[in-house]
């Protein structure tokens, strides 16, 4: 708990300054990437509605025309009964949507009604039941105009008889009075074969080219079975539907795709998306902690580097000092006795052995420091380690007034694999150490102690008896 304490103390801020732009930027892009997938979405559901629309209103279009032009029947006509003249009309226009034509003269309470077949030219011949039951429905919606409100001018649809589909119009004479009817029976099979495949290709040519190899475009009669398809697989995403508004009122025409659309791979992978930058601000996230941590820990090296170096110039400047005064002695004669001699060339050794010492462990700590250490590992006595290790720190111990006593198992500890010199160095550092921040106390007790599978050895400092 007191590691998390500090943690959330010292970094707090620092991540705060980190999370809360990448957690804006995240929440931002999420919201960008849902609004655009919904606009695409949308954007391209409107282009296949308007391509269902364009279809139907190409074949409301169609047969608004061929209404137009084949059931243009003079009122004088009619009334004149010239239904030779009616089919010679007949035969002068585009009559290829029509299966039958037809012209009804109402005189009275009787209706006479005439047939053309568009193959053959025709006219007058005998229709079949359900024709008739249409010619007869119009014949009785003429008497009730009146009554119904009906326009005039308008080409109505009569599409009960599902296999006689019938457009229509009332013939005016000059008096603008109804006079008859004129209609036509809409050739269905060739709808399906002929007009609504054309149609439906050319609503497509307004498409681009990616969203017309994608689309699937059926057409459903009012049973429900497709009649046309352009595509025989099966799609995918939302299905679109439209109905026709003239002619085959009761057929539907869909549109969907056969692979899934960008604007849906978009709107399904906003949440990828999202998810992705996430991992991705996490993973900046923490190469930018990382970065942090390295270099706090780089400001902590360096501050313990400088104290290492004012710590070594501190204890190299007390062998210096010996040196330069004990040799300052010597050369100026101060010192003739034979014995002060030799003590002051001893005293000037150990403080030269102290100095190599200190610089060989600024040159180990470079070493460590850059990664170029090497060690050797070989088979070696610990007692051995240890003993040269006092060797080492002997001018310091004497110096200081130490004590230091070795105390072993009584046996010889069995060899093991280390690197001798480098382990020398660090019991010569455990040694300075346990002398330099022993504080008064004068006695350094080194144990050995082991087994044939380990060896251990530890360092302790005691104060001296109170008696001696």
């Amino acid at each position: 708990m007191k590691t998390l304490g500090s943690f959330h103390r010292r970094w707090r801020l620092e991540v705060a300054f980190v999370l809360l732009p990448f957690a804006a930027l995240i929440v931002l892009q999420y919201v960008s990437n849902s609004r655009l997938a919904r606009v695409e979405v949308i954007a391209h559901q409107t282009t296949l509605m308007r391509y269902l629309d364009a279809v139907t209103a190409d074949v409301r279009r169609m047969y608004e025309d061929a209404a137009e032009i084949m059931l243009d029947v003079p009122g004088d006509a009619l009334v004149e009964e010239r239904f030779d003249s009616i089919a010679r009309h007949f035969d002068g226009v585009d009559a290829s949507a029509a299966r039958l034509l037809f012209a009804g003269l109402l005189d009275g309470c009787v209706c006479e009604t005439r047939y053309y077949n568009p193959e053959t030219g025709d006219i007058g011949i005998e229709a079949d039941h359900s024709t008739k039951a249409v010619a007869l429905r119009v014949s009785t919606l003429l008497r009730l105009e009146q009554m119904l409100g009906m326009d005039r001018s308008e080409t109505y649809v009569d599409e009960r008889d599902a296999e006689n589909r019938v457009l229509y119009r009332f013939v005016l004479d000059a008096e603008e009075n109804t006079v008859g009817f004129v209609g036509f029976v809409i050739d269905a099979h060739r709808f399906e074969r002929e007009y609504l495949p054309q149609t439906l290709s050319a609503a497509a040519h307004h498409l681009s080219d990616d969203v017309r190899d994608n689309l699937i475009v059926r057409v459903r009669n009012d049973a429900g079975d497709v009649v046309v398809a352009t595509h025989d697989e099966l799609g995918q995403g939302d299905v679109l539907t439209g109905r026709f508004d003239f002619a085959f009122r009761g057929w539907q025409v869909s549109a969907q795709n056969r692979h899934t659309a960008a604007a849906q791979v978009l709107q399904g992978s906003a949440l990828t998306n999202t998810v992705l930058s996430a991992l991705m601000s996490l993973m900046a996230i923490g190469g930018v902690l990382l970065t942090w941590r390295a270099a706090r820990r780089e400001r902590q090296l360096a501050r313990i580097r400088s104290g290492f170096v004012a710590s070594v110039s501190h204890e190299l400047r007390t062998p210096l000092a010996s040196i330069a005064i004990f040799s300052d002695h010597l050369r100026c004669g101060r010192v003739t006795a034979s014995r002060k001699v030799v003590e002051y060339g001893r005293r000037i050794d150990r403080e030269a052995a102290r100095l190599g010492h200190l610089i060989d462990n600024v040159l180990s700590f470079g070493r460590i420091e850059s990664g170029e250490s090497r060690y050797c590992r070989e088979s070696a006595a610990i007692e051995d380690v240890v003993d040269a290790a006092v060797a080492v720190v002997e001018p310091r111990r004497s110096q200081g007034g130490f004590t230091i006593t070795v105390g072993t198992p009584g046996v010889r500890l069995p060899e093991i694999c280390i690197d001798a010199a480098a382990m020398t160095q660090v019991f010569v550092n455990l040694l300075d150490n346990a002398m330099k921040y022993s504080g008064r106390c004068r006695r350094i007790r080194v144990a050995l102690r082991g087994s044939a599978d380990y060896a251990e050895l530890s360092i302790v400092g005691s104060m001296p008896s109170p008696g001696l």
